[in-house]
Protein backbone atom coordinates (compact mmCIF):
# COMPACT_ATOMS: atom_id res chain seq x y z
CA UNK A 1 0.00 0.00 0.00
CA UNK A 2 1.49 3.32 -1.04
CA UNK A 3 1.12 6.22 1.35
CA UNK A 4 1.71 9.74 1.75
CA UNK A 5 0.83 12.13 4.05
CA UNK A 6 -0.49 15.41 3.39
CA UNK A 7 -3.48 17.85 3.24
CA UNK A 8 -6.30 16.42 0.36
CA UNK A 9 -8.78 18.70 -0.74
CA UNK A 10 -11.31 17.77 -3.12
CA UNK A 11 -12.66 20.02 -5.68
CA UNK A 12 -15.75 19.48 -8.35
CA UNK A 13 -15.96 21.97 -10.75
CA UNK A 14 -14.15 24.48 -9.54
CA UNK A 15 -16.66 26.86 -8.80
CA UNK A 16 -15.83 29.01 -5.92
CA UNK A 17 -14.30 32.43 -6.64
CA UNK A 18 -12.77 31.75 -3.30
CA UNK A 19 -8.77 29.54 -3.28
CA UNK A 20 -10.35 27.35 -0.45
CA UNK A 21 -10.27 24.28 -2.72
CA UNK A 22 -6.70 25.38 -4.11
CA UNK A 23 -4.92 22.40 -3.38
CA UNK A 24 -1.85 23.16 -1.07
CA UNK A 25 -0.06 19.80 -1.57
CA UNK A 26 -2.99 16.86 -2.77
CA UNK A 27 -6.22 17.49 -4.87
CA UNK A 28 -8.75 14.80 -5.81
CA UNK A 29 -10.97 15.88 -8.77
CA UNK A 30 -15.08 14.55 -8.62
CA UNK A 31 -15.32 14.82 -12.46
CA UNK A 32 -15.78 11.33 -12.65
CA UNK A 33 -17.85 10.72 -9.55
CA UNK A 34 -20.90 11.78 -11.82
CA UNK A 35 -23.94 10.50 -12.84
CA UNK A 36 -27.36 8.97 -10.26
CA UNK A 37 -26.58 5.92 -7.89
CA UNK A 38 -29.96 5.06 -7.40
CA UNK A 39 -33.81 6.56 -7.35
CA UNK A 40 -36.71 5.33 -5.38
CA UNK A 41 -39.76 5.97 -7.29
CA UNK A 42 -42.20 5.52 -4.28
CA UNK A 43 -39.94 7.95 -2.08
CA UNK A 44 -39.58 10.15 -4.94
CA UNK A 45 -35.61 10.34 -3.55
CA UNK A 46 -32.39 9.81 -6.01
CA UNK A 47 -28.77 9.46 -4.86
CA UNK A 48 -26.02 10.74 -7.27
CA UNK A 49 -22.34 11.10 -7.02
CA UNK A 50 -21.59 14.30 -5.54
CA UNK A 51 -19.37 15.17 -8.64
CA UNK A 52 -22.53 15.49 -10.69
CA UNK A 53 -22.83 18.85 -12.24
CA UNK A 54 -26.30 20.48 -11.36
CA UNK A 55 -27.41 21.25 -14.94
CA UNK A 56 -27.10 17.36 -15.39
CA UNK A 57 -29.80 16.34 -12.56
CA UNK A 58 -32.61 18.03 -13.91
CA UNK A 59 -32.56 15.62 -17.02
CA UNK A 60 -31.22 12.68 -15.07
CA UNK A 61 -34.51 13.08 -12.91
CA UNK A 62 -36.99 14.11 -15.81
CA UNK A 63 -36.36 10.50 -16.86
CA UNK A 64 -38.25 9.35 -13.55
CA UNK A 65 -41.04 12.13 -13.76
CA UNK A 66 -38.67 13.54 -11.06
CA UNK A 67 -37.29 17.10 -9.84
CA UNK A 68 -35.50 19.67 -7.60
CA UNK A 69 -38.01 21.88 -5.80
CA UNK A 70 -35.61 24.09 -6.04
CA UNK A 71 -32.78 24.96 -8.13
CA UNK A 72 -29.40 27.16 -7.85
CA UNK A 73 -29.09 29.67 -11.33
CA UNK A 74 -25.77 28.76 -11.66
CA UNK A 75 -25.88 24.66 -13.05
CA UNK A 76 -22.28 24.50 -13.55
CA UNK A 77 -21.43 24.04 -10.00
CA UNK A 78 -21.26 20.29 -8.85
CA UNK A 79 -24.09 18.74 -6.46
CA UNK A 80 -21.69 17.93 -3.33
CA UNK A 81 -20.43 21.81 -3.65
CA UNK A 82 -23.85 23.46 -4.16
CA UNK A 83 -24.87 21.26 -1.28
CA UNK A 84 -21.88 22.05 1.01
CA UNK A 85 -21.51 25.94 0.26
CA UNK A 86 -25.37 26.81 0.96
CA UNK A 87 -26.43 27.39 -3.37
CA UNK A 88 -29.75 28.13 -3.36
CA UNK A 89 -32.17 28.86 -5.95
CA UNK A 90 -34.79 32.47 -5.87
CA UNK A 91 -37.35 33.53 -3.57
CA UNK A 92 -38.19 33.74 0.19
CA UNK A 93 -40.43 30.43 0.70
CA UNK A 94 -37.14 28.14 -1.20
CA UNK A 95 -34.37 27.10 0.83
CA UNK A 96 -30.92 26.60 0.09
CA UNK A 97 -30.18 23.36 -2.07
CA UNK A 98 -28.76 21.47 1.41
CA UNK A 99 -32.70 21.06 2.43
CA UNK A 100 -33.44 18.53 -0.14
CA UNK A 101 -30.50 16.37 1.35
CA UNK A 102 -32.33 13.15 2.77
CA UNK A 103 -28.91 11.38 3.56
CA UNK A 104 -25.35 12.49 3.09
CA UNK A 105 -22.44 9.66 2.43
CA UNK A 106 -18.30 10.37 2.33
CA UNK A 107 -15.55 8.07 2.13
CA UNK A 108 -12.90 8.79 5.14
CA UNK A 109 -9.50 9.54 5.06
CA UNK A 110 -9.43 5.46 5.74
CA UNK A 111 -11.23 4.85 2.89
CA UNK A 112 -14.01 3.65 4.71
CA UNK A 113 -17.97 5.12 3.62
CA UNK A 114 -19.67 6.89 5.81
CA UNK A 115 -23.17 7.63 5.94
Amino acid sequence: MYEKKGVVRSVGAAHSFSPVAKPEQHLVSLHHMRGLLDVDAVTQQATFWGGTYLHEVGPILARYNLALENMGDIAEQTIAGAISTGTHGTGLKLTSLSNQVVKWGFIDGQGSYRK
